[in-house]
């Protein structure tokens, strides 16, 4: 997760300065709640409107070097799928931070791509739990809802899978529709849908593009080079022999827990509405659910 992966390098570099300046290893550390409170001050919703906590005030100063614009291609795939299906989007940022990152990257009319859209989703959660959802006046929550009051081109916030699944059934006229939820966490955007609901999932893992896949063995993520590690190695494969194949334990959740696995929804927008896909299963190989191929360390 982007957001707290940052506190990793923090951590390590908060012990070894406590080591330096006691010229010897400490052994026993104190540091983490620190860590933890700088991380909810860095994030807290009411932060974003606030302008404090440093994370969002950089953000909106310069977005440009922080958010990435998806293509007009992607925008028009999801205009088109749209009108056959019904769309929806969950996110756990707060309404007004989802707002920014949405307009940029997919322009100012952005909630006209998704039939609901919902903020605060606390996810994992949100596809086990039974937190009601919560109507909006602009970035403030008003008052719970209950299933029959959530309507079409609305936003929520908090909510459960549940409650969504209602109004979807009900928006799309069927009465156990199937459901596809993409997203790029694996544990809360894949694993914990996939398990606990009778969603499919599709993994979007960036280290693809990172690492180079075949037939396109060059990366082409611009940050690439923060992606990658000659120390722990490919994101695919543990250990660091080539010649073991063996898929590392994310590797690993993607074929079990999702139908297919692409480095970026750009991906997706380069194929037909309609087009058939390979997925993983148990009977094929690992490779097979990869697109649009498998990432290097897992080719043959």
């Amino acid at each position: 997760d982007y957001f707290d992966i940052c506190s990793t390098l923090i951590f390590g570099r908060i012990i070894d300065t406590l080591d330096e300046a006691a010229h010897e290893r400490i052994g026993n550390y104190n540091v983490w709640p620190d860590i933890l409170d700088a991380l909810v001050f860095m994030y807290s919703r009411e932060h974003f409107g606030q302008n404090i906590g440093g994370y969002f005030e950089a953000l909106k100063q310069n977005p440009d070097k922080y958010l990435q614009r998806s293509s007009p291609k992607l925008i028009s795939f999801l205009r088109e799928l749209k009108k056959t299906k019904t769309t929806f989007l969950v996110t756990g940022s707060h309404v007004d931070f989802a707002n920014f990152t949405a307009s940029y990257a997919l322009g100012p009319d952005w909630p006209e791509l998704f039939d609901v859209v919902v903020g605060y989703a606390k996810k994992p959660g949100f596809f086990t739990g039974a937190k009601p959802f919560i109507a909006m006046e602009g970035s403030t929550e008003t008052d719970p809802l209950t299933p029959s009051q959530l309507e079409r081109n609305h936003v929520y916030s908090q909510g459960n899978w549940r409650d969504l699944t209602v109004l979807l059934q009900r928006l799309s006229r069927k009465e156990s529709p199937s459901y596809l939820y993409i997203g790029d966490n694996l544990i809360q955007d894949m694993y914990t849908p996939s398990k606990f609901t009778k969603a499919d999932t599709i993994a979007i893992v960036e280290e693809m593009a990172a690492e180079g896949m075949r037939d396109h063995p060059t990366p082409t993520h611009p940050d690439a080079r923060y992606l990658q590690s000659r120390f722990w190695g490919s994101y695919f494969q543990a250990g660091t022999n080539p010649l073991l194949e063996e898929p590392s334990l994310w590797a690993d959740l993607i074929k079990r827990y999702a139908r297919i696995c692409v480095p970026s929804m750009e991906v997706v927008a380069d194929y037909p509405l309609d087009h058939s896909y390979n997925s993983f299963t148990e009977s094929v190989a690992c490779a097979d659910g990869y697109y649009p191929a498998e990432p290097m360390t897992l080719a043959n």
